[in-house]
């Protein structure tokens, strides 16, 4: 599921991101149809930022694949072992059809 960033960080005193209220209400409310799969199943989430230099779009995108990260273990009680993050400056992988993203991007791999 993709997620545009628009309300989803805020910038603290020392410059990082982090996930705001309305962030974790939108992680929340994009995840609901998919919780009775998390348990057991491995969850990428993938973070994406269009503003900045190639080196400065991947760092803001780590926190915010890493910001969520830590919410969806610490909220859903995920394990740690199956949740992963994956850093992607702002270009989607070719096959979504985006050309850009700015924001995180949820993908559950579930076994058959």
């Amino acid at each position: 599921m993709w997620i545009p960033a628009a309300g989803m960080f805020k910038t603290d005193e020392a410059g990082a991101q982090e996930l705001t209220d309305t962030g974790r209400y939108i992680v929340d409310r994009s995840v609901a149809d998919i919780v009775p799969f998390l348990p057991n199943n491995p969850v990428v989430v993938e973070g994406y930022a269009e503003d900045g230099l190639p080196d400065q779009r991947y760092i803001e995108s780590r926190q915010r694949a890493a910001d969520v990260q830590h919410y969806l273990e610490s909220h859903l009680h995920l394990r740690p072992e199956l949740v992963g993050i994956m850093p992607l400056g702002d270009r989607p992988p070719a096959k979504t059809g985006k050309s850009s993203w700015d924001g995180i991007c949820i993908a559950l791999v579930v076994s058959k």
